[in-house]
């Protein structure tokens, strides 16, 4: 299991490598948006043509997605156990999948397991560090 509640420094350990996924993430959205300038940059805006549309709508979803990476999502590896207001379970694409929201707005996604036993040890964890799992 990758969660591990450390009694000693009361901190959760989270080995995910979710920081580089979203660095990655991150360096990608850049990318579309530094492209999108250059395109602009060379190309005359009044004659708008499709890839003017198109690299508007990407820049855009871009900009929203860096925003959200910066000021939503939470990379930390060493979570305090007083900057968690609650331990949330919600399902994706069928999936049952834990959440940590923490005091500074952010939140942090934790590993998806692969068996129902896995799930299950992860959301123990959480119970028996005084967590209720909603």
């Amino acid at each position: 299991m990758n969660v591990k509640y450390i009694p000693e420094t009361n901190t959760f350990e989270i080995k995910d490598g979710l920081r580089m996924v979203y660095i990655v993430l991150m360096v990608l959205c850049l990318m579309n948006i530094l492209n999108g300038a250059i395109y602009f940059i060379g190309n005359p805006v009044p004659p708008f043509e499709f890839l003017h549309y198109m690299w508007i709508i990407i820049g855009l979803a871009s900009l929203v997605l860096l925003w959200f990476f910066i000021f939503r999502k939470s990379t930390l590896s060493k979570v305090p156990y007083e900057q968690i207001l609650r331990v949330s379970e919600k399902k994706v694409l069928g999936k049952k999948k834990l959440q940590l929201k923490l005091k500074n707005g952010k939140t942090r996604d934790l590993p998806q397991m692969k068996t129902v036993a896995d799930h299950s040890a992860l959301r123990k964890v959480f119970e028996d560090a005084g967590f209720e799992v909603k």
